[in-house]
């Protein structure tokens, strides 16, 4: 979460976006909600997601990922506080 806070403190969304993810994907594993493989697709995951506590918070935030870091237009700050508010509700 620290690289996140320190990217959105820099006007840096888009990479706010993909720590936040990364974030709620670590917590997700520590905690043992899920087993992640860097291999797997963003709806593998997904659906290896499918019983966690707020996975449809999961499923917006990876979608705001995916539309950051893949898309062709930067992120706006609003974008990125909202992942924020996501990563939180998945990983609190």
């Amino acid at each position: 979460m620290r690289r996140a806070e320190v990217a959105l403190s820099e006007g840096r969304a888009r990479d706010a976006i993909h720590e936040l993810y990364l974030y709620a994907i670590r917590s997700l594993e520590a905690r043992e909600l899920i087993r992640y493989d860097p291999a797997l697709t963003d709806r593998e995951l997904l659906a290896r997601a499918e019983a966690i506590p707020n996975a449809e918070a999961l499923r917006e935030l990876v979608a705001a990922y995916e539309r950051s870091w893949f898309g062709l237009r930067d992120a706006s700050p609003s974008e990125a506080e909202r992942a924020r508010g996501l990563a939180r509700r998945v990983a609190p």
